[in-house]
């Protein structure tokens, strides 16, 4: 099903990165050393996304992060605030 999923958005514009789940931990501690960062703090103890509501996750401020990073699929798949 991900990979459909995949498939059908990589028709509109391709992926610039796709990390599978298994190897998380390593590429994301990569690509921190690439920005400069020594250290990641990824952890296994997760919280389960459905257990939450959007209120308890949602940041003003990591949003217009998460925008200014991420210019180009706001514009390409006409994401809002």
């Amino acid at each position: 099903m991900f990979s459909a999923s995949l498939a059908s958005v990589a028709q509109i514009v391709p992926p610039d990165f796709v990390i599978r789940e298994t190897e998380l931990k390593s590429v994301l501690s990569f690509i921190a050393n690439t920005q400069g960062h020594s250290r990641t703090t990824l952890t296994d103890d997760i919280v389960d996304p459905v257990d939450l509501s959007f209120d308890q996750i949602y940041d003003p401020a990591l949003e217009a992060k998460a925008k200014a990073i991420y210019t180009k699929d706001y514009e390409i798949f006409g994401f809002g605030d």
